[in-house]
């Protein structure tokens, strides 16, 4: 709740565009976001939860690592005060790297939020299903989709997967952190997944440390998962992780 009150403030002393230039059309082209078995790898700094990760990454560079170990997802966190990211980042990454299908990862509040994810290069981008009654998340979901941007929906309990449900998105995230206590319950998305009854990809969110924790999320029936801390601290679990999940490279 801090964050989200904190990234309120910030939209109302700074604007939408958070102090970035932001373009005014789109100049990069869509590239799809979900494929078959597939890994999202992510680009942050630090965490509320894990403190400082890559003080000083350079977003560009690591985005430009992760795309020569064949990824094709990508997740920037572009949240300011507790995560130290930029959309910036999100510009720059996008501008060296455009055939990457890349999430804007982010606390994100409503319709101008959407336009500005759009234009600055996003093909993806998160709606926290707690965030949002389930009209306004429907609204902002289908806003988003008739921009031709995925939409990835998270979820991190049963009043979520409700709200999700009225959504049917495409793509559904389970994240297996509480938000409140940044506590990890790596059983968690598992035991939500039987409770999802529509037509769905779904992306295993955090506590993705290792590849036996990758093989656990594959082996309970997820078709992606995504990555931060355990990538940025260890490039070189990216092909193993790719081995275990089935992707293809």
């Amino acid at each position: 709740r801090d964050i989200v009150e904190g990234r309120r403030h910030r939209v109302l002393s700074e604007g939408y565009e958070l102090g970035e230039e932001i373009p005014e059309q789109r100049k990069v082209p869509l590239v799809p976001f979900i494929s078959d078995n597939f890994l999202v790898c992510e680009i942050k700094r630090r965490s509320p939860s894990r403190g400082a990760i890559a003080i000083g990454l350079d977003a560009v560079e690591q985005a430009q690592n992760y795309s020569r170990s064949k990824v094709s997802s990508v997740s920037v966190v572009t949240e300011q005060d507790y995560f130290d990211g930029c959309l910036g980042d999100l510009i720059a990454v996008k501008q060296s790297c455009p055939s990457l299908s890349v999430l804007r990862k982010d606390f994100l509040l409503d319709k101008q939020d959407i336009d500005i994810s759009y234009r600055a290069g996003a093909d993806a981008v998160l709606l926290l299903a707690s965030g949002f009654n389930k009209e306004k998340l429907k609204s902002i979901y289908e806003y988003a989709i008739n921009l031709g941007l995925e939409v990835l929906v998270e979820i991190h309990d049963i009043n979520d997967l409700q709200k999700a449900r009225s959504v049917q998105p495409r793509l559904t995230g389970i994240n297996s952190r509480n938000l409140t206590t940044f506590r990890v319950d790596k059983t968690l998305p598992a035991v939500l997944k039987p409770e999802i009854d529509w037509s769905t990809k779904l992306l295993y969110e955090s506590g993705i440390l290792s590849v036996e924790d990758a093989a656990f999320a594959r082996s309970a029936g997820f078709d992606g998962v995504l990555v931060g801390e355990a990538v940025v601290r260890k490039p070189e679990l990216v092909r193993p992780l790719q081995q275990v999940l089935g992707t293809k490279i």
